[in-house]
């Protein structure tokens, strides 16, 4: 509808809220961290961690379409499989640590 995507608007966000400039370019390439100039390490750790997030039906991106995993990502992906396996493991751990500390009715 804007013409842009989410990761436009973080950009500019993350720059009007001066947050370090590796944040801010993080956010921006997270969808083709090969595409930026600088820090495309944590570019490439964001957008493996939006894939994953994507993977165990975690949030919404906005729209269902595959997510196509960029070159420079690939070495931080390989294991990603391996964490979608243990996909159960890591809810049942999250949900037992934050009903712990938010108790029901709590929040």
């Amino acid at each position: 509808m804007l013409g842009i995507d989410h990761s436009v608007i973080g950009y500019e966000l993350a720059r009007k809220w001066e947050l370090p400039p590796t944040i801010a370019t993080a956010i921006a390439f997270h969808h083709h961290p090969s595409e930026a100039l600088q820090h495309r390490r944590l570019s490439s750790l964001v957008h493996a961690s939006d894939v994953l997030a994507r993977t165990l039906d975690i949030g919404c991106g906005g729209d269902r379409r595959p997510v196509k995993i960029d070159e420079s990502a690939k070495s931080i992906t390989r294991h990603l499989s391996a964490v979608a396996e243990q996909k159960e493991e890591i809810v049942r751990q999250v949900e037992s640590i934050v009903g712990a500390q938010h108790p029901e009715g709590a929040i």
